[in-house]
């Protein structure tokens, strides 16, 4: 079934954890999505779950961080239907911007672009 991704990504970014989320699924089994975390709340779930203070790159590995992101996923979709939820996600170290031409002067997602930049995470969620 066809999914506009940017009603999926503005469900996601209504919680304040999560900065910025591209979906992608068109001709996939299901919808993956690339997540931004907010850097502030991420540093602020690590303080309250007493993770050593890391850098953005090490917390978006974290295990444990990668389970509240999931819960966070969950609770935003269970009102969607199983083919427009998004089944696996991958958090990324560093957002999106202008200068690496992956935002509009409008701060639009060019979305081909970031397909283009993040085909190996998008490719690992589908093979994982």
């Amino acid at each position: 079934k066809k999914v506009p991704p940017a009603v999926v990504e503005q469900l996601l970014k209504r919680d304040p954890a999560i900065a910025d989320a591209v979906v992608r699924g068109d001709r996939r089994p299901y919808l993956t999505a690339l997540l931004v975390p907010n850097p502030a709340a991420l540093a602020a779930y690590a303080a309250q779950q007493g993770l050593e203070p890391r850098a953005p790159a090490a917390l978006v590995r974290h295990p444990q961080v990668l389970a509240w992101y999931r819960e966070i996923l969950t609770t935003r979709q269970r009102d969607q239907a199983p083919f427009e939820q998004v089944k696996r996600f991958t958090l990324l170290e560093t957002p999106f911007s202008q200068a690496s031409g992956e935002l509009t002067p409008t701060m639009k997602v060019r979305r081909q672009i970031i397909a283009q930049r993040y085909s190996a995470q998008i490719e690992a969620m589908y093979q994982a």
